[in-house]
């Protein structure tokens, strides 16, 4: 199976050990806190690296022994994920769910519409390089802007 991405094989419902170059994989979805999920009983039965693609559980998937996170809010929070990643490696798991307790509002509010939309409107907020959107896409609209600011504001190191 190959990646619209990519040319690197990925797997979705095959049996992951056939694929002859997979590094790791992406665990993308809400399912997985289902505790008969697929994809805690691949983490558990395989060696392979996995990676959170929901920034809403990227706590709950390091907890669960995931590798990393692959982040949308990274772009924006990447400072402070690492942070959280560091205090739940450094076994400080009350530091790691205080950190993912403050995201949340950025995990909820960079998603009111498509991802990258909010994403580059809160990266141009904060004075950094965030380039235009492609069609069909659009910028934020003020409104959203607006919201997007009470979303980040109480997060540290964030000048929205």
């Amino acid at each position: 199976i190959v990646s619209s991405r990519s040319a690197r094989p990925t797997c979705s419902r095959v049996d992951c050990s056939e694929v002859q170059r997979t590094d790791g994989m992406s665990s993308l979805g809400k399912r997985m806190i289902d505790p008969c999920d697929a994809t805690q009983w691949a983490m558990a039965r395989t060696d392979l690296a996995w990676y959170c693609g929901d920034d809403i559980l990227n706590l709950p998937m390091l907890m669960l022994g995931a590798s990393g996170m692959v982040s949308v809010v990274g772009h924006v929070v990447g400072d402070r994920l690492k942070e959280m990643a560091q205090a739940l490696a450094a076994g400080d798991v009350s530091g790691a769910r205080a950190i993912n307790a403050e995201l949340l509002p950025v995990y909820t509010g960079l998603f009111r519409t498509q991802g990258v939309i909010l994403t580059k409107a809160a990266l141009r907020m904060q004075g950094l390089p965030a380039g235009g959107l492609r069609l069909p896409l659009v910028d934020a609209t003020p409104a959203q802007e607006d919201q997007l600011r009470i979303d980040l504001a109480g997060v540290r190191g964030i000048g929205a």
